[in-house]
């Protein structure tokens, strides 16, 4: 007959965007990570944490959660909300990879998946890893979407005058979130605002 298309079983689901949250410690990753995992957003997002932080409440449960047979995501679990939290284990890819492996056997897509780097890790490496391997990622349902750091309003100056990995956090960034903005002056986050914003390449 003309019904509507049929959809088989191993339908190919569009590609699922992969954002890198980067940041220093105390930048607000971990609250954004929460909010995500615990709020009722209505998105399905697959939260991918590189680190654990000691405060992130589903520590504990990832902890407890072992799947069976799965030895690149040996941590992982399913949230009321419906987001999926886990740790890298082996290969960032092949993390990735189980995740949509899972989403295919399920056939739940997730909205977008959300990538936690550690607080002084240089987000190089990390989307580099992404970019060579985007053939791979690509074939597979996951694109490297954005790269978003967040900066400590309060702190960012003096991150920037320690060292590199700072500067670095923002210059890969295609968002930076400006956070803790309440904890200093509007003349400060005037002068910080500019500051980040000269961090960043034209367009940015």
């Amino acid at each position: 007959g003309g019904g509507g298309p049929c959809v088989s079983v191993g339908v190919v689901m569009a590609p699922t965007g992969v954002t890198v949250v980067t940041g220093f410690l105390g930048a607000g990753k971990t609250t954004l990570v929460n909010y995500v995992l615990n709020a009722d957003h209505g998105y399905r997002v697959a939260v991918i944490l590189n680190d654990f932080g000691a405060e992130l409440g589903v520590e504990k449960m990832l902890v407890q959660d072992k799947p069976d047979g799965d030895n690149a995501v040996e941590e992982w679990v399913e949230l009321n909300n419906g987001c999926v939290c886990c740790t890298v284990k082996g290969s960032l890819v092949q993390t990735i990879d189980n995740l949509l492996e899972k989403r295919a056997s399920t056939g739940r897509k997730f909205d977008f998946i959300l990538l936690e780097t550690t607080g002084l890790a240089d987000p190089g490496p990390v989307a580099q890893e992404l970019w060579v391997d985007d053939e791979i990622l690509e074939d597979d349902g996951a694109v490297l979407d954005a790269v978003v750091t967040l900066v400590d309003a309060s702190n960012i100056e003096r991150q920037l005058s320690e060292g590199k990995e700072a500067s670095l956090q923002i210059a890969y960034a295609d968002t930076v979130v400006l956070n803790k903005c309440d904890l200093v002056s509007e003349r400060d986050l005037e002068r910080v605002s500019e500051l980040v914003a000269g961090g960043k390449p034209p367009g940015k």
